[in-house]
């Protein structure tokens, strides 16, 4: 039954919404637009990244359309509907647009750069390039569709050890230059105007190309591909693909690259007509000219006559840039420099220079103004630190007293002696722990040579298609730490093992596999690397192999990776392994050099072993054996009654008259003894006349001084009853005197002795604040004096006392 409206009322239609209602609605059309807009976009970016990425079903290298090429023109993947079959994998594109839809929004931004990279490397390839170029723009091409296949944005990851990585030459440009600003010596004024010049021609040796092997004609060294190789890789390349970190070629090249390019890029900074360097041309060729001197001369930065402040302080001021440079100058060298100049600098080479981000050799470059882009934290490898040098340290030659003939006599007696001394250590083997060691290295080697053992250094690649066989090993390495130090949390161990950043040198025994292992991380810019782990299993322990182990990776850490210095937190329990392995408590390396590089141990002791660069480690046994016996040699060639043995003295004692005194010529072999066999220098034999002249002079200069007063006499026991209950073997310089006029002293150690036991009872009975410490110390100091003048060769040393008198 239908009702009748009421008389008055309007009919039943839909009521006009509120302007309140009718504002949310305006809202959310436009919300509605914007995310529709989002939607599209997004979409095409996953149309776009399933050309390179793979699909859910099967490892694909990316969506291929059939019968179509690898044009330019890619817009077709935007239209085409998500039914198209890839001519690759069979199957339809959704597969592949599903599987990008999964990454997040933030990584997928950075794929489509990278993508964006792809191709445009793609169509670099297609046009004429040289060999060279060719070669390492397909490296790049591969690493990054790696990066692409594995669906994360980490570059740095992916990127082909084929080159290493920065630095590759030590010290670097900016070091070297550093030390020639140092050895100038400049005025306050001179100094700042040199460090704007060095700037300068640091930025235009940025921006400089340099030309490829092709183009030489009269440099065919395969080094120089390899650095023309590295340089494209790690510094030209970036600036055209965004997707990569850039390095600055001054801080990841050294010397070898500028006396390989000096040629042509002097021609280069001949013909350089930017407007900014046309004013400071001159100074900059100037600059470079006496630079280029400098670096032929091959100094070496670690030597006493450089200054490291100054060295330290000019890499400062030339790292962090220009506007910060007059904070990091020394205080003598500090003035101001002009924008202009700051401003013409950065932008003299076409380059550009974040001023808020100064980088280092592991710095990424920052972006251009209008082109900023973001780079992961991942790829910003260090903050600015100084750099130092990886050379070994500067080991003194050993010069030999020894005349020649006496060395080629020892090595004549050395090769005869040979035969009968190898006889005598096989019945005689473990009493000397030379020839045990070295009887150990030869059954290590002998099964090196059979195949039994064998050595490798593997990491975490952190990529797929890494070799299954060294992940196994490094879960065996991960097995043997945990077993063999238990302290250490699973969990921990195995993320420093798997670490990309860490390195593991195994030992490898046959139907055994993984026997022992070092975990070692290498700082190379600090010049030193890290011992994390190091366990061998106890049941292979006496054979030598953990000695053996650590013997190969100094021998790597030379030969490979030119590090001279190993340093490790060691616990109670190894630090005596440690010891034996050359480790020492006493750190030679510049405290801010490691400072913050290290993982600390609770309860651990830090250790260092410092490295000769010409030593063979894993040959140390025998080189140290073969130093004995021809050391042995020597001295029984300088001494050949040393192994005489000679009868007993008691039918001496027979043949005596009862009141005689025996003469010590009687005893056999006494004759032979010259003085330093009789204990004494032989000088002090030679003149005894000379000897008594010197300890008169010297007794006579301490009695003149003005201090001497308290000494002058003994202390008298009525004044100071109390003082021969304290010293028991007190003297004076009177009774001195007394006894060089008995000539007493035969040799001057004695006159020595009792001269500093004089000092010594006198610090021991009177206290710092008296006249009578004050008197022997100001004595004993002129007594020093005297003491390096007169007796400079005496074993007997003269010290002061640690406190100094308080009057």
């Amino acid at each position: 039954m239908r009702t009748r409206p009421k008389r008055g009322a309007s009919p039943q239609t839909p009521t006009s919404p509120g302007p309140t209602l009718r504002r949310k609605t305006s809202l959310q059309k436009a919300r509605s637009s914007t995310s529709d807009d989002e939607s599209d976009e997004s979409t095409a970016n996953k149309r776009r990244l399933a050309l390179h990425c793979g699909c859910i079903s099967c490892p694909c290298s990316g969506f291929r359309r059939k019968n179509d090429p690898w044009a330019p023109d890619r817009s077709w993947i935007l239209t085409i509907p998500k039914t198209t079959i890839c001519s690759t994998c069979d199957h339809p594109l959704a597969s592949h647009a599903d599987l990008v839809a999964n990454i997040p929004p933030a990584d997928r931004a950075e794929l489509m750069k990278i993508a964006s990279d792809v191709e445009a490397i793609i169509e670099r390839l297609k046009t004429h390039e040289s060999a060279s170029v060719q070669h390492v723009l397909f490296e790049l091409l591969q690493s990054l569709q790696r990066t692409m296949r594995s669906r994360e944005p980490h570059v740095l990851k992916m990127l082909p050890k084929t080159f290493g990585s920065p630095p590759f030459q030590q010290p670097t440009i900016i070091r070297l230059v550093a030390a020639y600003l140092s050895c100038l010596r400049l005025s306050e004024a001179c100094a700042a105007v040199q460090v704007e010049i060095a700037l300068m021609f640091l930025n235009t040796l940025n921006g400089y190309d340099v030309p490829p092997p092709e183009m030489l004609t009269e440099n065919k060294d395969p080094e120089y591909k390899l650095m023309f190789s590295r340089w494209l890789f790690f510094c030209s390349f970036p600036r055209a693909y965004r997707s990569i970190p850039c390095y600055e070629t001054v801080s990841t090249f050294g010397r070898k690259f500028l006396l390989s390019t000096r040629a042509n890029f002097q021609k280069a900074l001949n013909v350089k007509a930017s407007k900014q360097l046309k004013k400071a041309r001159e100074s900059v060729e100037s600059f470079a000219v006496k630079f280029q001197k400098f670096l032929s001369k091959e100094y070496d930065l670690q030597e006493n006559r450089l200054d490291a402040d100054a060295v330290y302080r000019f890499e400062q001021a030339l790292v962090i840039g220009f506007h910060e440079a007059t904070n990091v100058l020394p205080s003598k060298h500090r003035t101001e420099i002009t924008p202009e100049l700051q401003n013409g600098v950065a932008e003299s080479n076409g380059m550009n220079v974040d001023h808020e981000k100064p980088s280092t050799s592991y710095a990424v470059l920052a972006p251009p103004p209008n082109k900023k882009r973001k780079t992961a934290k991942k790829e910003v490898k260090a903050p600015v630190t100084n750099t130092p040098l990886c050379s070994p340290k500067r080991w003194e030659p050993v010069s030999s007293d020894f005349p020649p003939d006496l060395v080629k006599k020892a090595i004549e007696r050395n090769k005869a002696e040979e035969t009968s001394r190898d006889i005598d250590r096989t019945f005689k083997a473990r009493d000397d722990p030379f020839y045990v060691s070295v009887k150990r290295l030869e059954s290590i080697k002998k099964e090196i040579e059979e195949g039994v053992i064998w050595f490798r250094v593997i990491t975490n690649t952190l990529d797929p298609q890494q070799d299954q066989t060294e992940l196994g090993w490094l879960l065996e390495t991960v097995k043997l730490f945990t077993k063999q130090l238990p302290k250490m949390p699973v969990d921990y161990v195995t993320r420093i093992v798997f670490d990309h950043r860490q390195e593991t040198m195994v030992l490898l025994k046959k139907d055994y596999g993984v026997v022992g292992g070092i975990c070692f991380r290498e700082f190379a810019t600090q010049g030193f690397s890290e011992i994390v782990f190091c366990a061998v299993y106890g049941n292979q322990q006496i054979r030598g192999y953990g000695t053996h182990l650590m013997n190969h990776l100094k021998d790597y850490s030379i030969r490979t990776r030119k590090v001279y210095h190993l340093l490790t937190y060691a616990d109670e329990f190894a630090t005596g392994y440690f010891k034996k392995q050359g480790f020492t408590e006493k750190i030679t390396l510049p405290f801010q050099q490691y400072n913050g590089y290290l993982k600390h141990y609770e309860g651990a002791t830090l250790m260092e072993c410092q490295l000769h660069p010409k030593i063979v480690y894993t040959d140390l046994p025998n080189f140290l054996l073969r130093t004995r016996d021809l050391y042995k040699c020597m001295a029984r060639e300088q001494h050949p009654y040393l192994r005489l043995k000679y009868g007993g003295i008691e039918h001496l004692f027979k043949e005596k008259k009862d009141s005689a005194i025996l003469p010590m010529s009687k005893i056999p072999g006494v004759n032979q003894l010259d003085d330093r066999g009789k204990g004494v220098e032989p000088s002090a034999f030679s003149n005894s006349s000379d000897l008594l002249s010197t300890l008169r002079t010297v007794l006579r200069k301490l009695r003149e001084d003005s201090h001497s007063w308290p000494f002058l006499e003994p202390v008298q026991a009525a004044e100071v009853p109390e003082y021969y209950e304290h010293i028991l073997f007190p003297i004076d310089l009177r009774t001195i005197g007394e006894r060089v006029d008995r000539k007493y002293y035969v040799h001057e150690h004695l006159f020595i002795a009792d001269l500093i036991r004089m000092f010594d009872n006198c610090y021991k009975f009177n206290g710092v604040d008296t006249e009578y410490y004050k008197a022997g110390y100001h004595l004993n100091k002129r007594f020093k004096q005297l003491w390096k003048h007169y007796f400079p060769t005496s074993a007997l040393k003269v010290s002061l006392p640690a406190q100094e008198p308080l009057i």
